[in-house]
């Protein structure tokens, strides 16, 4: 057990391939057992020995990204088959984890008599309603891309949805089914892990006078964050490093639409909006249509914006605009080569139509 009184150590483990509003309700619930968490993220081979396949994000870039979450204090690789070695060199005052695993044997008697031997707690999360996994996720983005691929050659095409998907998607006029998570309980988050706060365009003006008012210094930087990755975690943490109030700007579906054209966003700009509230180092998020109408009502100090090739951003009205106010643009480079959210849809979902197709087709 932690020698150090005051601290309290949970521990729980898992995959977290791609991010939905489940892992941050649940990691949210760990925390708020005790004051340090520390995740256990599953390796790929032991992934592949216990479940079959390997998760879809490598394992190096599953630890960074759920360490980039308020909730976690610490993630390590483990071996999920091999778990009471880690919790034998942890020794956590309470082994967080969920019903599934303690019917599945992954948390077996040798695991909760050990935790129980040194005085320490095993708690179990019930499965909360709706349930999300990745797999739903994988599914939907799969229907919603075969509708894009009808719906050039046929016309409109309505999707049936079950019952229980009802409960996780969109009904919104132009947007139907996109993936809308269940929203995770902003007064508990706040309490244990001090999420960051959704504000209109209408809060921006006091939000500017208050930065004035304390002497600080906003930096604002947006963008789609269509599916939640490390590089977006990299690109914000840099962000809130060059000033004291990071605000971020997530673009509304009637943007990306406009911007990236059918079949994108896959995920509600407020679903969007609520997983950014959870990575370490956002004070702020905003849901925007035009991105100057944000930077005239916020007025921030610094422009935090990609370099790339499209992004001319000194000379962009957006540049110009906030050097015409004697703040900074920076141009910073992207948080990964590695992953990005349309090489995850186009090649994790093309995989996945495929294989609808080629059942259709025999």
């Amino acid at each position: 057990m932690t020698q150090n009184k005051q601290v309290k150590t949970v521990f729980t483990k898992g995959a977290f391939d791609l991010i939905h509003a489940g892992h941050m309700r649940y990691l949210t619930k760990a925390k708020s057992l005790g004051n340090k968490l520390v995740v256990g993220v599953v390796s790929d081979t032991s992934r592949k020995r216990v479940k079959g396949k390997k998760p879809i994000i490598p394992e190096h870039l599953r630890r960074e990204t759920i360490e980039g979450f308020k909730q976690v204090d610490e993630a390590i690789l483990i071996q999920e088959d091999n778990l009471l070695k880690t919790l034998k060199k942890l020794k956590p005052d309470i082994l967080f984890t969920i019903e599934t695993n303690i019917k599945s044997g992954v948390i077996d008697s040798k695991i909760t008599d050990f935790i129980k031997s040194y005085g320490g707690k095993v708690v179990v999360q019930a499965q909360t309603k709706p349930y999300f996994t990745v797999k739903h996720m994988v599914d939907r983005l799969a229907k919603l891309k075969i509708k894009q691929y009808i719906e050039r050659s046929l016309g409109t095409l309505i999707l049936r949805s079950k019952p229980q998907d009802k409960l996780t998607q969109t009904n919104k006029p132009g947007f139907q089914n996109l993936i809308s998570f269940p929203q995770v309980d902003a007064i508990e988050s706040q309490k244990h892990i001090g999420v960051a706060k959704s504000v209109l365009l209408s809060d921006l003006i006091q939000l500017r006078e208050m930065a004035t008012r304390q002497n600080k210094k906003i930096v604002f930087t947006s963008g789609s964050f269509d599916i939640l990755h490390i590089g977006h975690i990299r690109y914000l943490q840099n962000a809130q490093k060059k000033g004291d109030v990071l605000v971020v700007g997530v673009a509304s579906n009637t943007n990306i639409r406009k911007h990236k054209g059918e079949g994108r966003p896959v995920i509600d700009e407020e679903s969007r909006a609520m997983l950014i509230n959870f990575v370490k180092g956002v004070d702020y998020t905003v849901i925007y249509e035009d991105v100057l109408v944000v930077l005239q009502l916020l007025k921030p100090d610094i422009l935090w914006t990609p370099k790339e090739d499209w992004n001319n951003a000194k000379t962009s009205k957006e540049g110009r605009y906030i050097l015409g106010l004697g703040g900074q643009v920076i141009e910073a480079p992207k948080g990964s080569d590695e992953i990005s959210a349309s090489k995850i849809i186009y090649n994790l979902v093309g995989k996945k139509v495929k294989k609808i197709f080629k059942r259709l087709l025999e």
